[in-house]
């Protein structure tokens, strides 16, 4: 009877890798995205993405497409308008409201300090009838 050698012997099996290093590969370093900070149910609202895709997203396991990069920039960043607003409209020199009046930058910019004007000129006033009519003044503006 003849010998039979193993018939996997012939084959050209790979030898194992020796491991060179003894911890496994090196971690990178996690850098915070744009999204740091930001809950995920947010981000999918904006980015009008799924949540599983926001929480990719966050965790940086996916990089997202210039588009969502530029709205979630956008809403980051107040530029647009969020639902509540809905029926205004923005333009360069005044804010119109959705019944049609405009306020101008500078009036804008100002109604802090005459609403601080008007209650200082109720404040001065003795007359309780004086202030109510400032009272009702700011009320109205």
């Amino acid at each position: 009877m003849a010998l039979v050698e193993d018939p996997s012997a012939w084959r050209n099996f790979r030898k194992p890798r020796v491991p060179t290093r003894l911890v496994g590969r090196p971690r990178k370093h996690p850098s915070l995205s744009m999204f740091y900070g930001y809950p995920a149910e947010l981000i999918a609202d904006w980015c009008c993405v799924a949540l599983s895709t926001a929480f990719a997203y966050k965790s940086g396991r996916l990089k997202p497409s210039k588009p969502v990069a530029r709205l979630f920039r956008l809403h980051r960043d107040r530029l647009i308008l969020p639902d509540e607003w809905r029926g205004w409209l923005v333009k360069p020199d005044a804010i119109v409201d959705p019944e049609g009046n405009e306020t101008n930058r500078s009036a804008l910019r100002n109604y802090q300090l005459m609403l601080a004007y008007f209650r200082n000129l109720a404040e001065r006033s003795a007359d309780p009838h004086e202030m109510a009519k400032w009272c009702q003044f700011v009320r109205v503006a």
